[in-house]
């Protein structure tokens, strides 16, 4: 088991607190050659391999009973976090915690990006419960659903205020493409990438049980 964060946006912490998201896809850092096909995924290493028997093997950072805690923009003041994902405002775990919106009572918070939140103050935990290798074109509609999109009317979409599209499928196109295509990883490239499924936990990772 490895313990390692992990960085959501806003609306997809949204997803995951409402129950709505349980995969998350992440771009293989190191993208296979061209010729090759995925072979097969054995422990933390996924084979590609052509059939004249070429061969490479790419390192995959994540596995089955890996723990993930969620890094979301959020603000630090002492002995206390403040999350920034539009959540009603109440208070947890008495002195320690304390989860506020914008315009609470007191004073807003100054937002920090997701990147630099420290272990303590994260409030998910995503136990890992399945992985596998694919290219992000190949995800089918069950896996959209999964990947967080909004049912809305008779369709699906990535962001609140956005028209459905009839297909789970062709929103989590949209939702890759806000947070990747800057990156050089659109939908269009269809990069290599690793697809992770959790079960999540509202706690902080050093409140879950130890693991056997």
């Amino acid at each position: 088991m490895r313990i390692k964060p992990i960085l959501f946006s806003e609306p997809m912490v949204r997803a995951i607190l409402d129950s709505r998201k349980s995969q998350t896809r992440r771009v293989l850092k190191t993208q296979p050659e061209s010729h090759l096909r995925f072979s097969v995924l054995h422990d933390d290493v996924a084979i590609f391999r052509t059939h004249g028997g070429m061969r490479q093997d790419v390192k995959v950072p994540y596995a089955p009973g890996d723990r993930l805690w969620v890094r979301e923009t959020h603000s630090i003041v002492p002995k206390t976090a403040y999350w920034h994902d539009g959540s009603i405002p109440h208070q947890e775990n008495g002195d320690n915690w304390a989860v506020y919106r914008e315009g609470w009572e007191r004073s807003a918070p100054t937002w920090k990006p997701s990147i630099h939140m420290t272990r303590w103050a994260s409030r998910l935990t995503l136990e890992v419960t399945a992985v596998k290798v694919e290219r992000v074109q190949d995800i089918n509609e069950a896996d959209g659903r999964a990947e967080g999109v909004e049912h809305f009317g008779i369709g699906w979409r990535a962001f609140k205020g956005e028209p459905p599209v009839l297909h789970a499928r062709y929103a989590f196109q949209d939702l890759w493409n806000s947070l990747n295509a800057k990156r050089g990883y659109g939908w269009d490239v269809n990069p290599w990438v690793v697809a992770i499924t959790f079960k999540a936990h509202h706690c902080n990772i050093d409140a879950m049980e130890p693991q056997p």
